[in-house]
């Protein structure tokens, strides 16, 4: 009992692989509860091998709530990150949103795709894919149109100049003998 409170209470949430429906409910549930319970320490949002199963609605509306809620959500990437991941992964609170050393990032034409067969609809977001890119990594609009039209892979160094994330972490110094 005591592992599955602190599991619970814990502020970080993992988004392992896809986020089918329940997962995106379960998660705007954690968000919401660990507001109620603190609502100014940060949450920690880690996006692990999070693949393009992700839909682009359900970044969307996560994208949301982290907007909505009063902490923070520090997001960190891991492994692999690709399409609507990544957008959750821009969409973390400024400065905080981390991409680890080895990770590899992915944004893919099927994305764009994805979005414009719904685009005759309001998004989640209220605002197409190429806008709300752009307003999370103060690119141009017309640059990240243009970058969707092709599958783009990106380096964690390559993610924080483009705006995706702002940050490397260093790897630990093992002390010298």
């Amino acid at each position: 009992m005591a592992d599955l409170q602190r599991v619970w209470t814990t502020r970080r949430i993992n988004i392992v692989g896809s986020l089918d429906d329940d997962k995106l409910l379960s998660l705007i549930d954690r968000l919401v509860t660990l507001e109620s319970q603190d609502p100014e320490a940060p949450i920690q949002l880690l996006l692990i091998n999070a693949h393009n199963d992700i839909k682009f609605g359900h970044a969307c509306a996560v994208i949301d709530v982290m907007a909505s809620i009063t902490p923070p959500v520090y997001t960190s990437a891991l492994g692999y990150c690709e399409s609507a991941a990544v957008l959750i992964l821009a969409g973390g609170e400024p400065g905080h949103r981390v991409v680890h050393p080895s990770t590899l990032l992915f944004l893919d034409k099927a994305t764009l795709e994805d979005h414009e067969v719904t685009a005759g609809y309001e998004t989640k977001c209220g605002e197409p894919l190429s806008d709300l890119l752009a307003k999370l990594t103060h690119q141009t609009k017309a640059k990240v149109h243009k970058d969707l039209m092709r599958d783009k892979y990106m380096s964690p160094a390559e993610a924080v100049d483009y705006g995706l994330a702002d940050i490397v972490p260093a790897p630990k110094q093992t002390p010298t003998k």
